[in-house]
């Protein structure tokens, strides 16, 4: 039996002890085969409710932390995570029993069970809806009614059967309750579906009766194309398949190889029977999508396979440090802050197998889901069937499957976006965080996570590695190198001694005042452009605003439309013909005339991606243009489809927003033009020109990656801020003494902790009225030698999605006040009644819009 103080797996303590932040816990628990002592186990149900509540475990049942249980709430019954047995029980009062246990095997780990309790105290979240976002799955099988024949059914049919006549024995009965003898485990949509008229008839007279039955989810295939179909298996020509099934082999082409047949079938809307005649054609090859690898980029292969490339001075040096802090089964956290070019996904790479040769499993988490087919590809070459995906993008049934097979210890490598960092791996050595500073990590919703500090915390708890890369490191990264908590590794030189891009910057108001015209393209990158046109060499345009203009403005009396859910001007594009809310998806028609005056003089302000894919397209008419942004990122297909041939060099220019300047190695790229690189310091927000200068020199790290130097061209009307000349410069160490001092005489992260109380309601006076209420509460409650408050007041959106935001900012010296502080509000919220969805505290905020 385990004892007070004892631990649990390979270095986690019990549950209790990071919860009450002590170093031994508190009480016994369970006995280390897992067995149940108490009669009693706390429960995070899967609601709103912040606290475990305590239910009592029936003699029946044997219920363990971790596993999944239906337990009553009120008038229904709700799903829940068994989290431990409780210390005690208050006398008087008698706790309602679980209903049932979901899983026959605990799902979540001693290790994620306490990451996901870190996860609720530190970020003031529900517990059950932080272990419903851990668990974004349904189990293995499924709950399946199933039609059985009744004894009167039974006796109904052999009545049938000696009948006399012909048409009584091969009656309507007759073959439906022979279908069922012929198939007793026929579900009821099915023979509803198939009988629809006998069926109700059947159920009235009591020859049917319906059970419940576990089964395995419908089998996901894998499709791919055929490398060459044999003559005599194809029935008739490509050029003569019908509509239907061209639409797949079109789909195919575009996306290449799919790991779930659904989602194919419903881009191509086309149908199961068309899939099937193409293979039986042998025009396709299916799979089942559990054990088919091949998807990617040829037949999955071992790292032996692959001839690794030589590693430079500034690789080998850091590898070697990294191997040896791996080696030592410690938690350690690293930062590695290479330039642009300089190689750390073969750093990553090398890393990785590392560790699964030591028989540990890894993590490699990446800011965007556009980034992972890239990674996906060389993920498979180098370890083949151990590495699995995880991310938002999938469908529920391929991220199920996907997160099922890391369960079961199939997969020991997973990549994946934020989400991916509860990925459910045993024996957990390395935790990768690419490009650490990218915002995306950060959850919008409860519970509001950062994915970066989440992988650190839980590499703490697995002794692992956690390495943090970035070209661009956040503020907090690089202020905890510089603290000692982290270590920093830095890689100073590109791949194959590569010089980094020659930047240029292109000050937009001498433009104006030389050509009088307001042309998103300045001459100067005209002129670049004209010239990489004329030498074959390819160009991209950064411009981070999708859509085709700002807004639409109306000349005569100044109106702007507006969304109705968010105080945000609708911005125009012009394939949809359409204003959109890029905040709450809000979509309205195009105005003939001003909807407050009357006036036909509607103007369009401003230029997206949208539009300068069309400027490109119509000052360089030979060229070969396309655009990437989230909009066509939506478009699977046709999103690989752009990257793959501009990689392929089929595409002349590429422009897009944020999404193309991230991560992506394109050699044939030597010039990259960047138009508002301003665009972002106009923002209220703190870390306005911090996202400047990454953005800037991750955009300016995409040029000169080949064997040709490169080129960037910065457009701004702001040639003098520091976040655009430390870019220009590619300076980083320049950029971080300048803006840490603004941080420190601001009393902004990383000197501060930082915490956004925003009170919000569909009512502005109901909203402003528990802002009021919140702001009282801070004052009176927060300790002013440490703490600074500011609001309430509105937030700078001060509508989104149909709610008005009152905002709250507290600074403080001190992260375990803060937390206490905050702890209390949440309290004195539940205790007045004020409703959760009525109060958002963001920890840690990324963005204070």
């Amino acid at each position: 039996m385990a004892t007070a103080g004892q631990t649990f797996g390979p270095g986690v303590k019990c549950f209790a002890c990071l919860k009450h932040d002590a170093g031994r816990c508190c009480y016994t628990v369970i006995s280390m085969a897992g067995k149940k002592k108490e009669s009693f186990m706390e429960v995070a149900v899967m609601t709103g409710i912040r606290a475990p509540l305590t239910y009592r475990v029936p003699e029946r049942l044997e219920v363990l932390p971790g596993q999944r249980v239906l337990v009553p709430l009120g008038a229904r019954k709700v799903t829940g995570i068994a989290i431990e047995p409780p210390s005690r029980v208050d006398a008087g009062i008698e706790p309602r029993e679980i209903v049932r246990v979901l899983d026959p095997e605990p799902l979540l780990s001693p290790e994620l069970l306490t990451l996901g309790l870190w996860i609720a105290e530190y970020y003031l979240a529900a517990a059950g809806e932080v272990f419903h976002a851990m668990l974004p799955v349904g189990s293995e099988t499924c709950q399946a009614r199933v039609l059985t024949l009744t004894a009167a059914g039974r006796k109904h049919l052999a009545d049938l059967r000696a009948a006399l006549f012909k048409e009584i024995r091969e009656g309507d009965e007759a073959v439906f309750l022979s279908y069922l003898e012929a198939h007793p485990k026929a579900t009821l949509e099915t023979v509803r579906r198939k009988f629809q008229y006998t069926f109700a008839n059947a159920v009235k007279s009591n020859w049917v009766a319906t059970v419940s039955e576990e089964r395995e989810h419908r089998k996901v295939l894998a499709v791919r194309l055929a490398g060459s179909p044999p003559a005599a298996a194809e029935p008739e020509p490509r050029r003569r398949l019908s509509p239907v099934k061209q639409r797949i082999i079109e789909a195919l082409n575009q996306q290449g190889a799919v790991r779930d047949h659904r989602e194919l079938l419903r881009s191509a809307r086309s149908s199961f029977a068309a899939l099937k005649q193409l293979h039986q054609a042998g025009l396709l090859e299916l799979a089942d999508a559990r054990s088919a690898h091949w998807q990617h980029t040829g037949e999955a292969s071992s790292g032996a396979e692959i001839a690794l490339l030589e590693l430079t001075a500034g690789q080998s040096s850091a590898l070697d440090a990294l191997e040896a802090r791996m080696e030592q089964r410690e938690f350690s956290a690293c930062l590695l802050h290479g330039v642009t070019g300089s190689g750390k996904t073969e750093v990553y790479m090398r890393l990785i197998a590392q560790c699964l040769a030591r028989d540990r499993s890894a993590l490699l988490l990446v800011p965007e889901i556009s980034l992972t087919p890239m990674l996906q590809a060389q993920f498979f070459d180098r370890f083949g069937s151990q590495v699995e995906v995880l991310h938002s993008g999938l469908s529920d049934a391929r991220r199920r499957e996907a997160w099922w097979r890391v369960w079961r210890r199939e997969a020991r490598a997973v990549l994946g976006t934020r989400s991916a960092v509860f990925a459910p791996l045993e024996s957990l050595g390395l935790v990768v965080v690419d490009e650490e500073q990218d915002g995306s990590y950060k959850q919008g919703e409860t519970p509001r996570y950062n994915g970066r500090d989440v992988a650190v915390v839980r590499a703490r708890l697995a002794k692992a590695l956690c390495l943090l890369g970035s070209a661009t490191p956040s503020l907090e990264s690089y202020w905890n190198a510089q603290q000692g908590k982290y270590r920093l590794l830095t890689l100073t030189e590109r791949i194959g001694g590569r010089p980094l891009a020659d930047v240029e910057i292109v000050d937009m108001r001498k433009e104006f005042r030389e050509t009088h015209t307001q042309a998103p393209v300045s001459r100067r990158l005209k002129q670049e452009i004209e010239a990489q046109l004329a030498s074959g060499a390819q160009t991209m345009i950064l411009l981070n605003h999708r859509g085709y203009s700002w807004f639409l403005l109306c000349r005569s009396c100044g109106e702007t439309i507006t969304c109705v859910n968010c105080s945000i001007s609708l911005t125009y594009h012009r394939r949809e013909h359409r204003l959109i809310c890029h905040y709450c998806g809000y979509t309205a028609a195009v105005p003939e005339n001003c909807p407050a005056c009357g006036s036909e003089y509607l103007h369009y302000v401003g230029e997206g991606t949208e539009k300068i894919e069309g400027k490109l397209a119509e000052m360089f008419p030979g060229a070969r243009v396309e655009r990437l942004d989230r909009d066509v990122a939506r478009h699977p297909g046709y999103y690989q489809r752009v990257l793959s041939d501009f990689r392929d060099g089929k595409i002349d220019i590429l422009a897009g927003t944020q999404l193309i300047a991230k991560g992506h190695d394109f050699p044939g790229v030597t010039l990259v033009g960047v138009i508002s690189a301003d665009m972002g310091l106009r923002l209220p927000d703190f870390r306005a020109a911090e996202r400047t200068f990454q953005l800037l020199t991750q955009a300016a790290g995409r040029a000169g990656r080949g064997a040709m130097p490169g080129r960037v061209l910065v457009q701004t009307f702001y040639p003098g801020h520091y976040a655009i000349r430390f870019a220009a410069d590619q300076d980083y160490a320049g950029f971080f003494s300048k803006e840490i001092s603004f941080r420190r005489m601001m009393h902004y992260p990383p000197l501060v902790a930082l915490a956004n109380v925003i009170a919000q309601d569909e009512k502005l006076q109901r909203a402003a009225e528990i802002g009021h209420e919140l702001g009282q509460l801070v004052a009176q409650r927060a300790d002013t030698r440490v703490m600074r408050t500011f609001g309430p007041n509105p937030a700078p959106l001060a509508r989104i999605e149909g709610r008005y935001r009152i905002q709250i900012l507290i600074k403080s010296r001190s992260r375990p006040l803060l937390n206490r502080l905050l702890r209390t509000v949440t309290e004195e919220c539940d205790y007045r009644r004020i409703p959760p969805r009525s109060v958002v505290i963001d920890v840690d905020p990324v963005s204070i819009m």
